[in-house]
C-alpha cells in the first residue's frame, strides 16, 4: 500500500557520523516533517538517526525507527514510532523495502551496505557528503535510480520529482 504522503528514508552512520552528516540529517528531518512525509531511520539515539529524528521532532512530523535491539529505550528521543526488531543490522533490509525513496548521508561501513541494498532493490537514492572515493565509485555503477546532491534544496527538489511520478 503506498501512502499518499511517501516514505523517507535517511540512511547514515551512528557512532561515526560527522557533524555535517549530522547537521544535513537534521535539515532534511525538518523540511521532510514540514512536507508531510514519514521519515524512516535506523532509530537509534546516535548520529544521523538521532539528528533525523530530532529534526522530525522539532517540525511535530512523524518518524519511525527500525531498532536492532529489543529494547525501545535504545529510540532517539522524539521518535514517533519505534519498532524492535532483534535483527542487528539485518534490519537495514527492512529499512530499504519499505522506504519510496533513500537518502544516504555519509560513507560508512553500515550506510554504504545501505546504499547496496538500495541499488540491488532498485529503489531510488539520493546520497550526500560522500568521499570522492565512493563517489567515484557509485558513478561507475551506472545506476539510473542514483542521484548526488549537495544541499537540503537539492534533495527536496529531487524528491519532489521523483514522488510526483511515483
Amino acid at each position: 500500500m503506498k501512502t499518499t504522503m511517501g516514505i523517507i528514508g535517511i540512511m547514515g552512520s551512528g557512532e561515526d557520523a560527522t557533524e555535517q552528516d549530522m547537521q544535513m540529517a537534521c535539515a532534511l528531518g525538518s523540511e521532510l516533517a514540514r512536507r508531510n512525509y514519514i521519515v524512516l531511520c535506523g532509530g537509534r539515539n546516535s548520529g544521523v538517526m538521532k539528528s533525523v529524528i530530532q529534526g522530525v521532532a522539532n517540525e511535530g512530523g512523524i518518524s519511525v525507527g527500525i531498532l536492532p535491539g529489543i529494547n525501545k529505550d535504545d529510540a532517539a528521543p522524539g521518535l514517533t514510532i519505534p519498532v524492535v526488531t532483534g535483527m542487528g543490522n539485518a534490519r537495514n533490509i527492512i529499512n530499504i523495502l519499505s522506504s519510496d525513496v533513500v537518502i544516504a548521508i555519509g560513507n560508512t561501513a553500515g550506510t554504504l551496505s545501505e546504499i547496496a541494498l538500495t541499488v540491488k532493490n532498485g529503489k531510488y537514492l539520493i546520497v550526500l557528503n560522500q568521499s570522492k572515493e565512493s563517489e567515484a565509485f557509485l558513478r561507475s555503477l551506472k545506476y539510473p535510480k542514483l542521484v548526488f546532491a549537495y544541499t537540503a534544496n537539492e534533495v527536496m527538489n529531487q524528491l519532489n520529482e521523483w514522488l510526483q511520478s511515483y
